[in-house]
């Protein structure tokens, strides 16, 4: 009799938890069956790849981490990436430019766009060219810095400018075509590294009326018309610039100089008239204190002629103005006379 209760006992405990324990074999059988599977082997990996293609991991740009600022600035090669004209930095016009030479040996160029004719120059600031007292010794730094052309030749044929680090330096006005020119800064010495910044900014001012650099042979000549007022300066003492114009007949010129500020008395301004062969034919020297000059008449065949400027015993980056006036002399004895000397051959 004691078994038979038992064994009720145990079925009934049975039937109180099974419902329960099935209820919950269920859950954690469908909790399992809703897992993704494994991927046990290659043989899987490879079928699968065909229908699920996984882009490679892409690696951060080279060429869009060298033209940041600051990957130039954790550089250590000597040859960083603008170090080369034709790996410039592109840059805007007006807007200040802040750079770092990475070793005494770097070199840094720059090139913009000029949209039309105009004149272009740069201004310069040193580390602290604004606080002419914040550094003790900084008269031995240096950076060099110059403009020009696409081909890579110096606007004024010099060596550029040189800028200590206390010194906010502005050059002369350059007068340029639409186009694109480059600027380089370097190192003046190269004797030790300069780890300060430097500042810069290209100025710009749309005209018509200026000489075209670069000028500096006749063969590079800036091409002006009788009556036409053409401006140019001499930003170096060193710069040459030079103008060109054509007579058809025997014929008179006279040039006409004048200058934008008024400066002292020292000729700051030389010309010369010359031929195809490099003869010189007349010349004159312009003072500072000279509004306005006025040549004698000279007196040319027809041909093609230059008017060569550069400094007098003085240098002065002001503008200028040049102008070339004809003179028709149809009975003048001293013009019929060379004439008739060149075809006598006296």
């Amino acid at each position: 009799m004691e078994h038979v209760i038992k064994v009720r006992c145990i079925m009934v405990l049975l039937l109180m938890f099974l419902p329960q324990s099935c209820i919950l074999f269920r859950l954690d059988y469908e909790r399992i069956k809703s897992k993704p599977k494994a991927i046990s082997s290659t043989s899987n990996l490879k079928s699968n790849s065909a229908n699920n293609q996984i882009a490679p991991k892409q690696e951060p740009s080279q060429a869009m981490a060298e033209t940041s600022y600051e990957s130039k600035q954790s550089r250590t090669d000597p040859n960083p990436w603008n170090s080369v004209l034709n790996r410039a930095e592109l840059i805007a016009v007006g807007y200040d430019v802040v750079r770092t030479l990475i070793s005494k040996d770097d070199v840094n160029w720059f090139r913009f766009d000029i949209p039309s004719s105009g004149c272009i120059g740069i201004e310069f600031i040193g580390s602290d060219g604004k606080d002419q007292n914040s550094l003790a010794s900084s008269d031995e730094f240096a950076w060099r810095f110059g403009l020009y052309d696409e081909n890579g030749q110096s606007l004024d044929d010099s060596n550029g400018f040189v800028c200590k680090e206390t010194e906010f330096f502005t050059t002369g006005c350059y007068g340029v075509s639409l186009g694109t020119y480059y600027v380089k800064v370097e190192n003046a010495e190269k004797r030790m590294h300069i780890s300060r910044p430097y500042t810069f900014n290209i100025t710009y001012n749309a005209a018509d009326d200026w000489e075209k650099e670069p000028n500096n042979s006749s063969d590079k000549a800036t091409r002006i018309e009788f009556d036409q007022r053409v401006r140019g300066a001499l930003t170096t003492d060193s710069d040459l610039d030079c103008y060109a114009f054509s007579i058809f007949e025997s014929s008179a010129i006279r040039i006409a100089f004048d200058h934008d500020e008024p400066l002292k008395h020292s000729p700051y301004w030389g010309y010369g008239v010359y031929d195809l062969t490099d003869n010189r034919i007349a010349f004159g020297n312009v003072g500072g204190d000279e509004k306005i000059h006025t040549s004698e008449m000279i007196d040319l065949e027809a041909g093609t002629y230059f008017i060569k400027v550069n400094k007098g015993s003085s240098h002065s980056s002001a503008g200028y103005v040049l102008s070339v006036s004809e003179h028709k002399r149809k009975n003048d004895f001293r013009l019929d006379f060379k004439k008739y000397e060149k075809n006598a051959g006296l």
